[in-house]
């Protein structure tokens, strides 16, 4: 009998990554045509844990072969012209001729080269055209990237050749890899969103949050810190078999910098089930819409061919009915059940090793002038706070008071041998900077490490038994920062 949940979610997943590939002789079978021989899908294995090289970050230059001109920025004319086609292509296949809106995007200057690209006064803006009215809504002075992933540069169209004509995951490469972009001046334009969602401007937005915040100066401050904004992202990752190790720093500061939230984060991500998706995927689209069509797009100019993609999609929703569909799909289903993806428990499901978490910080600042305007605003609510939080960092407190803290806030008597003494060691590292704070309060930084790693599946497993969760916190290095500079 046949399964038609399979089939809808095989039929979904498909359609969504509807990408093919180059074909072969008549004579091969499912998996000749399709270019794949069985050393090519990578299978799970142990994750080994692959050395983090900090030093390797300053490598700037592409290793890659790639052509130059086969670049996603070239130039300012032809990123303008890109931004023409894509639109265009979308309002005619979707028919958006009589929408009541248009977006139009508008740029300075852009250039390219394989591991960089920058874009210069990039603006958004939308147009009414029931009313013929044009409304800014956001503009970004520079947008900026360099450095290499996947074994490419940056810039190179090959890694998306790869995964959206080809249906292939690019090789990782044997070395590590670094990058990082930065936009600067971002500014939502306030009278062009307030006039375009309901008529106003931002002299009518800044009277409504006056009134919700019950302080003018609060409100033009809200306001000023999104009218300047700056984003910082760097990374770093190295590779093991299919199994990638990445660092990442993101910096994030509103306000000309008064107000900037930092975060990163250490983390090991197995890609095999990715590998597995595109090769079934792969068989499944040349056994379905044929091999024409997929060297179509294979052979297309273009790096998206849009209108092939069109064709695809239209071949198999008309083949959804063949015998050699129902056959298809239900091979690319069952092929991810060793992977423990069960489509018809999708909740359920889980990959083993997908991920593990090594490292993660969260922390805010904020400027000496934003701190002493909000003060001030707040009418002395926050000065308040501050004394009265002084009073819990004169003295230190011992352990039996701590055990008399948390019965006092109700936590389960029986349970306190379990949660004490750690409870005990977090008190114990937050209150030298505790009181660093409360005295010139300018930020904090709070880090929580795993020397083993934490895995997904602890969460499941923590859902179906609280108890695991002393499992993470003995896994777990905690430490607090007062006033943290980004």
């Amino acid at each position: 009998m046949i399964d038609y949940k399979k089939i809808y979610f095989g039929y979904l997943l498909v359609v969504l990554i509807s990408i093919p590939l180059h074909s072969q002789d008549d004579e091969c079978d499912i998996l000749c045509r399709a270019g794949v021989q069985p050393q090519d899908v990578p299978k799970s294995k142990p994750k080994p844990r692959p050395e983090i090289k900090k030093d390797t970050y300053s490598n700037r230059r592409s290793y890659s072969s790639y052509n130059q001109s086969n670049l996603i920025i070239k130039n300012t004319e032809s990123t303008k012209k890109d931004i023409a086609n894509i639109k265009n292509w979308i309002y005619k296949n979707a028919d958006l001729s009589r929408a009541p809106f248009d977006v139009d995007i508008k740029l300075t200057s852009a250039s390219g080269s394989n591991d960089s690209f920058r874009i210069g006064n990039l603006n958004f803006s939308v147009i009414d055209n029931y009313y013929d009215t044009k409304y800014e809504i956001v503009s970004i002075g520079s947008l900026a990237c360099n450095g290499n992933t996947l074994g490419y540069g940056i810039n190179e169209t090959r890694p998306i050749e790869l995964m959206l004509k080809e249906l292939e995951m690019p090789t990782l490469p044997k070395r590590s890899e670094d990058y990082s972009c930065k936009i600067e001046n971002i500014a939502l334009d306030f009278d062009g969103i307030g006039g375009m969602t309901n008529g106003e401007s931002r002299e009518s937005l800044l009277y409504e949050l006056e009134r919700e915040m019950g302080s003018r100066q609060l409100a033009n401050l809200m306001i000023g810190l999104f009218e300047d904004i700056d984003v910082y992202y760097e990374g770093v990752s190295s590779y093991n078999e299919n199994i990638i190790r990445s660092q990442i720093k993101n910096v994030i500061s509103f306000g000309n910098s008064s107000f900037s939230v930092y975060l990163d984060a250490d983390s090991e991500t197995d890609l095999s089930i990715l590998y597995e998706i595109f090769s079934e995927a792969k068989i499944f689209l040349t056994t379905v819409v044929g091999r024409n069509l997929m060297n179509e797009l294979a052979n297309a100019q273009e790096v998206i061919p849009l209108d092939v993609y069109k064709k695809i999609a239209m071949t198999v929703e008309e083949n959804q009915y063949e015998d050699r569909f129902y056959e298809a799909t239900e091979r690319f289903v069952n092929s991810f059940e060793d992977l423990g993806i069960d489509f018809d428990n999708l909740e359920a499901s889980y990959a083993p090793g997908l991920s593990k978490i090594y490292k993660i910080s969260f922390g805010v600042n904020w400027s000496n002038e934003l701190f002493r305007e909000i003060a001030y605003a707040s009418g002395g609510t926050i000065d308040a706070a501050l004394l009265a939080a002084k009073g819990f960092t004169v003295n230190k407190m011992n352990k039996y008071e701590i055990q008399m803290l948390l019965q006092s806030a109700g936590l389960d008597r029986n349970l306190q041998g379990l949660y004490l003494d750690y409870a005990y060691t977090l008190y114990d590292q937050i209150y030298e900077q505790a009181k660093i704070f409360i005295n010139n309060p300018k930020g904090l930084l709070l880090e929580l490490e795993f020397p083993l790693g934490l895995d997904e599946q602890i969460f499941y497993e923590i859902e179906k038994n609280p108890m695991m969760a002393f499992n993470v916190l003995n896994n777990m290095e905690f430490s607090i920062t007062a006033n943290p500079v980004f």
